[in-house]
């Protein structure tokens, strides 16, 4: 069985929850968009700044 933090790093926050880094992710996913206009893109799609992502 292959665990995400194998493909991706992971980071546990203080309150147990488990984080990536958008940069890593949208390296991993191998998005064509630059990144600063793929993230702007993520927030336009509902994901909450420090809830569903750290900038």
């Amino acid at each position: 069985m292959i665990h995400m933090e194998e493909l991706i790093k992971t980071f546990k926050q203080k309150d147990g929850s488990v984080a990536v880094d958008g940069r890593d992710l949208h390296d991993f996913l191998e998005v064509e968009t630059p990144y600063r206009i793929w993230i702007q893109r993520m927030i336009e799609y509902g994901f909450t700044e420090n809830v569903d992502f750290a900038g």
